[in-house]
């Protein structure tokens, strides 16, 4: 009795072929934001704007009762004197459109730059 075989050679071609094709989809579709600036807010109001591109390292600023860290990489809520600290929670923001908010506070950290995407919903 002869064995089956579970892959022909033209089997595994396809199979090699598919995955290529599904890494190349994901490459070429990968969007490259720019994020150029991280604005901080106070109640509605800029209290400061910088530009990420012209950081080397990472600050930090204080403001409002929270902490920011900003550097080239994004900014990012570190400690907060609210009760929830959600702010703290919500990571580094690091493309455009992103927002953070500390709403007790009223702290605001925004990330500025030119993207593709008209909306984005979750």
């Amino acid at each position: 009795m002869e064995r089956k075989k579970w892959f022909l050679p033209a089997d595994l071609i396809l199979l090699g072929a598919i995955v290529i094709a599904a890494v190349l989809c994901f490459v070429l579709t990968r969007r490259a934001d720019s994020a150029s600036a991280a604005q901080i807010r106070v109640n509605g109001e800029i209290v400061e704007t910088i530009r990420l591109r012209d950081l080397t390292e990472t600050e930090t600023r204080t403001v409002g009762g929270c902490v920011i860290a900003v550097g080239p990489e994004g900014a990012r809520f570190l400690e907060a004197d609210c009760p929830d600290r959600i702010c703290v929670q919500s990571g580094l923001l690091d493309r455009p459109g992103r927002t953070a908010a500390c709403v007790p506070n009223g702290v605001t950290v925004a990330i500025l730059g030119e993207s593709d995407l008209d909306a984005i919903s979750y």
